[in-house]
Order: structure tokens, then C-alpha cells, then sequence
């Protein structure tokens, strides 16, 4: 009889034993599937609000005293001056915005060190978008600028007008037929969504998973 008990303690610790690990184990999983889930949605809604900023920054639309921060320089002219002030819009818009971008980035490593290096590739291509927006404030500062009656013929004429026009497309939201700005901010949210739905609707399978394992 004394046997009988031992063995059916023995069984009664075993039994626990495994309630307890597969319990701790089912909890693990589904904080990491909660810690998934907020990470993800994180990173999207952060990634929208980029998105609307970007249209902000590039609006053809604005004030007539934008631009005006810049730091003059004495040898300027005064076609010199209104064209980099003009420039200088995109600095100042994007100045505002900086917090935005800054939080954002930082969740770069988080997402590759939970989902995987992959998740790095649409931070990088929006700070290549922005490298490009400043790129084209600096080379619109100077094509502005230029004088068309100094130039050496019609072919010269041509080709600064095809620069300007290749600028602005990157400079304003909506400048003629194609905006490869937004055409490349569509691509990334495509891939953004793809990817962090993906891994909210995993994340939210373990949570359901646990608590259903509770009931």
C-alpha cells in the first residue's frame, strides 16, 4: 500500500513537473508573440506617418517666408539667394520632422535582431530616398541659378533644362508624369506591410494559442 503511494506521488510530481514546463514554455511563447505583435506595429504605423511626411517635405505648396534660415553668403546674387532659399525648403520642412525619422531608424535593429537581417533592407531604402531628396535640393540650388544667357549654346540650354526637370521630379510630390519618390515609398510599404502583418498575425496565433491552452 505504502508502494502504491509513493509511486502515485512520484506520478502526481511528474505530472506537475510537466504542467509547469509546458506552462513556462506556453508563457515564453506568448510574450514573444505579444513583443512581436507590438514591435510590428510599431515599425508600420511609424512607416504611415514617414509616408505622410515625405508628402509634406515635397509639397510644391508652402510659405512665402520658408526658405529664409538658410545662412546667406555675401558673394550671393539675388537670383542666387531666392534659388537656394527655395532649396532650403526641403531642410527646414524635414528639420521639423527629424524626431520622426530619428525613431523610426532606431527601430532598424531591433527588427533585425527579432525578425532577421532582411528586416534592415526598407530602413536603408528610406534613408536612400531622403539621401536623394537632399541631393536634389543641392543640385536644384545650383541649377536655378544658372543663367540661360550665359550659357555657351542651345544644346547646353537643353541639357540644363532636362537636369532641372529630372530634380524637381525628386524635389516636389507630383512634378510631372512619373515621381520616383513615391513610386519608391510604395515599393517599401508594400514590403513593410508584408512583412509586419505576417508577423502580427503569427504573433497574435501564439497569444490565442496560450490563452486556449489556460481554458
Amino acid at each position: 500500500m505504502e508502494y502504491a503511494i509513493e509511486i502515485i506521488k512520484l506520478i502526481s510530481v511528474l505530472i506537475g513537473s510537466f504542467v509547469a514546463v509546458f506552462g513556462i514554455t506556453a508563457w515564453r511563447r506568448e510574450t514573444l508573440g505579444k513583443r512581436k505583435i507590438e514591435l510590428a506595429e510599431e515599425i508600420l504605423s511609424l512607416f504611415y506617418e514617414i509616408d505622410d511626411v515625405f508628402s509634406e517635405i515635397r509639397s510644391p505648396f508652402g510659405r512665402v517666408d520658408e526658405g529664409k534660415t538658410r545662412k546667406t553668403e555675401k558673394y550671393e546674387s539675388e537670383k542666387e539667394k531666392k534659388a537656394r532659399d527655395n532649396a532650403f525648403v526641403i531642410y527646414e520642412r524635414y528639420t521639423k520632422h527629424q524626431e520622426t525619422f530619428a525613431k523610426f531608424m532606431m527601430l532598424r535593429y531591433r527588427a533585425m535582431a527579432v525578425f532577421g537581417e532582411e528586416w534592415g533592407d526598407p530602413f536603408v531604402s528610406v534613408q536612400m530616398l531622403l539621401r536623394k531628396l537632399f541631393s536634389s535640393s543641392r543640385r536644384l540650388s545650383e541649377l536655378w541659378s544658372r543663367d540661360s544667357r550665359l550659357m555657351r549654346d542651345e544644346a547646353e540650354a537643353v541639357r540644363v533644362k532636362n537636369q532641372i526637370e529630372k530634380y524637381e521630379s525628386i524635389f516636389w510630390e507630383g512634378y510631372g508624369d512619373t515621381d520616383p519618390i513615391r513610386e519608391e515609398l510604395q515599393v517599401i510599404r508594400v514590403q513593410l506591410e508584408t512583412k509586419c502583418r505576417t508577423e502580427i498575425e503569427k504573433g497574435s496565433s501564439l497569444v490565442y494559442r496560450y490563452f486556449h491552452s489556460l481554458s
